[in-house]
């Protein structure tokens, strides 16, 4: 077996004595130096794993898992199933971690009765229901022995066996795959789950068994598989299954080559003029103003979608940036049909959940982040045309300014008929105001000053309408 490290901080550092260097064919992280090797094999930087034959690469981090494996993927197009924890190769995993992954499962699905039909992670990590966190108000029933006086502070029926289940569950834990064979739980369980988690050791992984696995699970369920830090895990989804054609399309906007998702759902499309894909859309077809994407950044794409599309709901991420379904941080987890069609029979809009500077306001962190003399042409230049078509949001423009609160990045879904309004009010100021500044004497950063401000206009906007809106964590790679 061929193995790429990646990481060669301190986790790295406190096991690679107990590493097979046999195996390894070299270290890749971004602090990689020129001729720098360890027990003889290379540092290479990211960009160079494409170079060499490897079977997994082993990223060596937990705090920086999620970042890496998404950069992978995307930035080197390195295959998911090839891409997995430092557990893999030391199988000294921290049951903590465990325990904490469960929870965030069972926060984010919304559990209310669980079964836990292994019983040896819980107990060891809470004394009763109580201890857990206070937004987590959850009831659990175990299987197994009750082998200590604890776990009848902690579940509320400890049966024997599957045999034996006659209630309902919103979630069922299983710490090993083999347990569904062994207890033909597809039959036993049938309409007895909303969600079953299954969790996959990476010292137990390969990438056949994983595939046969997903095989298996998707004949009677939805699936989702989740890489985290400490496990994989698979999600089967046993509700009624709502409409999953619901007409929507997520844009993502991209200007460079990489691995974005592609599907029924997920529509790449490509801005500027470096960077084109026979197969992706096109901002510079149909009715545009392409010709600003220096200035505007990923308006000039939302322009396009406003003028030459007409689903029902509409998206837009980045590249690099996507929604997730909820607080479970894995890309197995982007937002999805299901999800769409559920939020949206409450909400009118998806956000990403809104950032807050402490120590500066929205202006003072944009001040410093571009040149002076750009903020202050861009400044000037949208205030202007603000005063000429939209003078009765001057006082938001400020209020957002001057405040310490923005929704980020230009992400959002929602309906379309809701993004034609809005684009109707941007773009009424917006053109204008990127035609005015002069931007050929700025860096190629602070060129778009104008976009920059395009980016706090959606909250500006927002303040000064009456929607029902739902924040959704997103990627936030650096």
């Amino acid at each position: 077996m061929k193995i790429i490290i990646y990481g060669k901080g301190r986790l790295f550092q406190r096991y690679k004595e107990k590493l097979d260097w046999n195996e390894i064919v070299a270290i890749a992280d971004k602090g990689a130096v020129k001729n720098e090797v360890i027990q003889n094999k290379p540092i290479i930087l990211p960009q160079d794993i494409q170079r060499l034959q490897y079977d997994y690469i082993v990223i060596f981090s937990n705090r920086l898992f999620y970042d890496i494996r998404r950069d992978l993927i995307g930035e080197y197009y390195i295959s998911p199933a090839k891409i997995v924890s430092w557990s893999f190769l030391i199988n000294d995993v921290h049951e903590t971690d465990i325990f904490m992954s469960i929870k965030t499962f069972i926060k984010e699905l919304n559990i209310k009765m669980m079964l836990d039909t292994d019983m040896s992670i819980i107990p060891k990590h809470i004394f009763t229901l109580q201890e857990l966190a206070s937004d987590i108000n959850v009831e659990m029933d175990g299987i197994g022995r009750q082998n200590n006086l604890s776990s009848r502070m902690i579940y509320r029926k400890i049966y024997g066996s599957f045999n034996d289940i006659h209630d309902f569950y919103d979630l069922i834990y299983v710490n090993n795959a083999c347990v569904f064979d062994e207890h033909n739980l597809r039959e036993k369980l049938r309409n007895k789950y909303k969600y079953i988690l299954i969790r996959i050791s990476y010292a137990d992984y390969s990438e056949g068994k994983i595939a046969k696995l997903e095989e298996y699970f998707n004949k009677y369920a939805d699936v989702k598989k989740l890489y985290m830090a400490d496990s994989i895990y698979f999600l089967l989804q046993n509700e009624h299954k709502r409409d999953k054609k619901i007409d929507a399309h997520i844009f993502v906007i991209t200007h460079r080559k990489y691995n974005v998702l592609h599907n029924d759902l997920y529509y790449p499309i490509c801005v500027g003029r470096n960077y084109q894909e026979q197969e992706f859309l096109s901002e510079q077809n149909g009715q545009n103003i392409s010709y600003l994407n220096e200035k505007l950044n990923e308006c000039t794409a939302m322009y396009w979608i406003w003028k030459n599309t007409s689903c029902e709901y509409v998206g837009i991420c980045h590249y690099r940036r996507y929604f997730y379904n909820n607080g479970i941080l894995s890309e197995g987890n982007y937002l999805d049909r299901e999800e769409l069609s559920r939020i949206f029979q409450e909400y009118d809009i998806i956000l990403p959940q809104y950032m807050v500077s402490q120590n500066r306001t929205v202006k003072e962190h944009l001040r410093l982040s571009i040149n002076e003399e750009a903020y202050e042409s861009g400044y000037k230049a949208i205030r202007k045309a603000m005063e000429n078509h939209q003078p009765e949001y001057l006082g938001a423009f400020d209020e957002v300014m001057q405040g310490h609160k923005l929704f980020i990045c230009n992400m959002f879904v929602t309906y379309h008929t809701i993004f034609n309004r809005y684009c109707e009010w941007l773009f009424s100021f917006l053109i204008e105001a990127a035609e005015s500044v002069d931007v050929d004497r700025y860096d190629n950063y602070s060129k778009r000053v104008v976009g920059f401000f395009a980016e706090r206009m959606l909250t500006v906007w927002l303040l000064k309408q009456n929607l029902k809106i739902k924040e959704l964590p997103i990627d936030l790679l650096s």
